[in-house]
């Protein structure tokens, strides 16, 4: 893996995007996790002042075998432990992880110094099959799948009432909504689960109410109507705990490359993207204002922006840039 984010070091798209410091920080994630990667990706913060940058990798299900392998440098760890343990189960044909999960993303918070023994969040994918219709798609099927999941990454961490809360989140889904993905935050110290969901506009409001996120939506409503105002969904990831975390974050993706040059000159008109960023996000992507669309270099890729919304502040950009190996 560290042969990978090294080989991108001189690429100018990496600048002011990924500065020195953070760089030297992710190739230290790097080079401590096992070499099991299909893809990685980086979470940069748009706004002038941010200069964290976060690291993911993501992980096929043929790979999950070798993800459960024990490392001489992660052995110890006892969240790495619960990632093994999952990765057993979602190795082993018959299983519902084995055969609803298609791919994992480890995400390492990368701000500060990077330990020695770095701690992923581990998202675990419902895209496919239980979004190909039918009664497999249905919130009671996607709910087994990631309790089964959860339970394995979260063990005590998965409490009564987190699993309460949990449920409850999949059981108020609208007739055309669905969990893309959960997520269990072991970078984290809070006993915390992430999903993210999709769910029609004209629900996204009653949605909210029904699981316990009791603030004004107006904010989120000004944010899609700005930056997807023809997304028919609401695609949005939140914190749940004892209680639902005010902060959701709205994802923001697009059909065709293209669709990312309003969108992201909006956000830096708005006061939420650096012109800089904005400018090294199209060069990653090869996106150019008022040229022709090309395909981007092989293994680049510009996945989704999201915008923190939380009550009371201003809201927050980040993009997630991509890069698939062998590409």
């Amino acid at each position: 893996m560290t042969g990978a984010v090294e080989r991108r070091r001189a690429s100018p798209p990496w600048s002011p995007l990924v500065d020195a410091s953070a760089l030297v920080t992710i190739e230290a994630i790097a080079g401590a996790i096992p070499d099991v990667a299909r893809c990685f990706g980086f979470e940069c913060r748009l706004h002038p002042d941010a200069r964290a940058v976060d690291f993911g990798v993501g992980i096929a299900r043929p790979s999950a075998g070798a993800l459960a392998l024990p490392t001489a440098a992660l052995t110890a760890d006892d969240a790495w432990r619960r990632v093994r343990i999952f990765a057993r189960q979602w190795a082993r044909p018959g299983t519902l992880t084995h055969e609803r999960v298609p791919f994992i993303f480890l995400e390492f918070d990368a701000d500060g110094a990077a330990p020695l023994l770095p701690v992923p969040s581990v998202f675990v994918s419902f895209d496919w099959p239980l979004s190909d219709g039918g009664p497999s798609s249905s919130p009671p099927a996607a709910w087994t799948v990631a309790e089964e999941s959860l339970e394995l990454l979260l063990e005590a961490r998965l409490t009564a009432r987190l699993r309460e809360r949990l449920e409850v989140c999949f059981a108020a889904l609208p007739e055309d909504g669905r969990v893309v993905h959960a997520g269990a935050m072991l970078g984290r110290r809070s006993d915390t689960a992430r999903l993210s969901v999709s769910v029609p506009r004209v629900e996204l409001g009653g949605y909210l109410a029904r699981i316990g996120w009791h603030h004004s939506t107006a904010t989120i409503d000004d944010c899609i109507a700005a930056y997807a105002p023809n997304s028919t969904h609401a695609h949005l990831e939140c914190d749940v705990g004892d209680v639902l975390a005010p902060r959701l974050g709205i994802v923001i993706a697009v059909d065709h490359p293209g669709e990312w040059v309003p969108i992201l000159h909006r956000l830096s008109d708005d006061g939420l993207c650096a012109r800089a960023k904005r400018d090294a996000v199209l060069a990653w992507a090869e996106i150019s204002v008022g040229e022709p669309v090309a395909p981007p270099s092989p293994g680049r890729g510009l996945s989704h922006v999201k915008i923190d919304c939380e009550p009371g502040r201003a809201p927050a950009a980040k993009v997630y840039l991509t890069f698939t190996l062998g590409a």
